[in-house]
């Protein structure tokens, strides 16, 4: 079968389609990639936070597929919104990366009082702020590859990203954050891929067989708790799910505070089947409910040095 993948065009993207259409060539299917720019990579100035549009990255790539272009898209699945539209179908998650945030090129401990440190993301500026409220928060924008420049030219004296972005570009001396304080974004470091929910059912056969079960279970676990917390695009949630064994899993869910001095943590191992309610019932009882409302309410507050 021939198979056309859509995909944004930075270093990155390409990088994690082909992982997708490796896997599929091994199959015997043969493969294109059509490259597509989104709305992320041609506005590249804007601060993320400040986009009300989610899917920045995802919405051209996906419109290629319901338009015919492509039969497939490949995404990163922490970038795509929790609700897709009916006419699109999630058939695949493979096996991710690992799920953590990173900070290049030097250690967090190692920075000076009143460094600074750059971010795009609320979450990790978030956390940064909460660990560190000493350091000078800059934003960021740009492909991993450029961000990277960015801090090599003295932008800042370090830059936080995912782990798996790093690793997927071949990129040295970084060091990975405590996982227990910087709590990943749901769906970090997975990759998903979509197609038209009309697609022939002989497509999406061969997309199943690339799926990974461990993966689709610990990601999906991810995206409904953020979804069922509802606390928005713009607000420091992290959500992290690791199977222990066939039937247990450990799940951590983590928002800092509207006032940045504290955040709601849960942390804990439960039945496959009973850590959705669970978890969700510790996050209530630790108060998650009202830190979710100031979010939504009040907005983002301080957290980037807009004086740089």
């Amino acid at each position: 079968m021939h198979i056309r993948i859509a995909s944004r065009g930075s270093a990155l993207a390409l990088i994690q389609t082909e992982e997708v259409a490796s896997v599929l060539r091994r199959l015997g299917h043969d493969v294109s990639v059509i490259t597509i720019k989104s709305i992320g990579d041609v506005d590249q100035s804007t601060p993320l936070h400040t986009i009300s549009r989610r899917g920045i990255f995802e919405k051209e790539v996906d419109r290629a597929v319901l338009e015919g272009k492509a039969d497939i898209a490949v995404h990163s699945l922490k970038d795509v919104p929790l609700e897709l539209p009916n006419e699109l179908e999630m058939v695949a998650i493979p096996m991710r990366q690992p799920p953590y945030d990173a900070i290049f090129p030097v250690p967090l401990y190692v920075l000076k009082q009143n460094s600074a440190v750059a971010t795009g993301s609320i979450r990790r500026a978030a956390m940064l702020k909460l660990f560190r409220p000493d350091l000078r928060i800059l934003g960021i924008r740009g492909n991993v590859d450029t961000r990277v420049k960015k801090i090599q030219q003295g932008y800042a004296q370090a830059v936080v990203l995912a782990e798996a972005g790093l690793k997927r570009l071949g990129l040295k001396g970084w060091k990975r954050l405590n996982p227990k304080f910087f709590v990943p974004a749901a769906g970090q470091g997975a990759l998903c891929v979509t197609c038209s929910s009309e697609a022939p059912q002989e497509l999406k056969k061969a997309l199943k067989k690339i799926d990974h079960k461990r993966t689709h279970t610990e990601a999906l676990l991810e995206r409904r708790i953020a979804s069922e917390i509802e606390a928005g695009c713009t607000s420091p949630l992290g959500v992290h799910a690791e199977m222990v064994n066939e039937k247990i899993i450990q799940l951590t869910i983590s928002l800092v505070e509207w006032n940045l001095q504290s955040r709601v943590f849960v942390s804990l191992k439960a039945p496959l089947d009973k850590v959705f309610e669970k978890a969700l019932n510790e996050f209530e009882k630790k108060g998650g409910k009202s830190v979710v409302k100031q979010w939504r309410t009040k907005g983002v507050p301080k957290l980037f040095d807009e004086s740089a």
